[in-house]
């Protein structure tokens, strides 16, 4: 059976004006993102690292619409879904939907959490008869706040009365509450503790395999991404540097920078070999000015001249792999690692 590609994004673009002067005169921009290509594949977890300031939160927000975009184009289920108006895209909300990072900032303080989780069935004119069974929109909250692990009584309690993780579980109880087929999860564990974190780790996984669910993952722990990802894509100032199957992209990373990050990542042994540590050098480039050729030659460890000129493209390097380096070849031809 072939994949079937859900999101097809080609050539995205977002730059954000840099304004100043007393006539507010654009003098540049900041380049969030800078030309990605990525497709998602239906009933896949795909998770998007880099370091923070990459423009991880910025393509999961262009890509559903809550942002504009400056330049490119994202489909959705084979629509283009870029140039639609309000009222076009109203229908496509309910199938794309997002978890928010920080639960405390993403619900309404002045909201019951069974206002929260009838406001979207509400918006959408679903509050009567909500699925197959014609249940009403009070067994419908209910049986979301069951979905997601809270029991029912919670839901004429206020978000303040909850811990981080339990907003969280609501964040993720309101996104399900339309059936979306797509879901952007912008570093949804982030902000809670780690014990939690595999509690709502688990449940995501839970959740997809029930309602065939397609996760966007944004993430900065690579941990985390490993566990809950069937493929790995790699940003690094505003440009997707690799992207392949998660298994692969862990034990060989085909980019300097992927490279970097994994070796970076924390073993909890203390007899672990930590030799063949990637040390970067420098910091990350201003987005708003960024160096010519590859983006990461500022900082690479294998850099060379033609770095500084050709920007590489994305290129397929083994089957599903894909890198965006001139000497990819070279580091597939290094030991994998274990």
């Amino acid at each position: 059976m072939t994949a079937k590609t859900l999101v097809q994004i080609k050539d995205l673009k977002k730059h954000f004006p840099i304004r100043k002067g007393f006539f507010n005169k654009q003098v540049g921009a900041v380049r969030a993102l800078d030309g990605i290509n990525l497709d998602i594949i239906e009933g896949e977890t795909l998770g998007l690292v880099g370091e923070s300031g990459c423009g991880k939160s910025t393509l999961g927000r262009v890509m559903l619409r809550l942002l504009p975009a400056t330049q490119g184009s994202v489909s959705f289920d084979g629509q283009e879904i870029m140039a639609l108006d309000a009222r076009a895209m109203k229908p496509l909300r309910k199938q794309m939907q997002i978890v928010f990072q920080n639960p405390y900032a993403s619900l309404d303080p002045r909201m019951t959490i069974a206002q929260i989780l009838a406001e979207p069935l509400e918006v959408h004119g679903m509050s009567k008869g909500t699925n197959a069974q014609g249940s009403n929109i009070k067994a419908e909250v209910t049986r979301l706040i069951e979905l997601v692990g809270l029991p029912k009584e919670m839901l004429d309690r206020y978000p303040h009365e909850f811990s981080g993780g339990q907003r969280q579980r609501i964040g993720i109880a309101r996104a399900l509450a339309l059936r979306p087929r797509l879901i952007v999860a912008d570093e949804p564990v982030s902000a809670l503790d780690v014990s939690v974190q595999a509690q709502i780790l688990n449940l995501l996984l839970d959740l997809k395999k029930e309602f065939n669910l397609t996760y966007l993952f944004i993430a900065h722990n690579l941990d985390v991404v490993r566990y809950i990802s069937d493929r790995i894509a790699v940003m690094y100032l505003g440009r997707i540097v690799e992207i392949g199957p998660c298994k692969e992209v862990y034990s060989q990373p085909l980019h300097p920078y992927a490279k970097a990050l994994i070796s970076a990542a924390p073993v909890p042994d203390p007899n672990y070999d930590r030799s063949h540590r990637v040390l970067l050098q420098g910091d990350l480039p201003s987005p708003a000015n960024p160096p010519p050729g590859c983006a990461f030659h500022t900082r690479c460890p294998i850099a060379r001249d033609v770095c500084k000129v050709d920007t590489p493209p994305l290129r397929e390097i083994t089957p599903g792999h894909q890198s965006a380096c001139h000497f990819a070849e070279e580091l597939l031809a290094e030991p994998k690692a274990v």
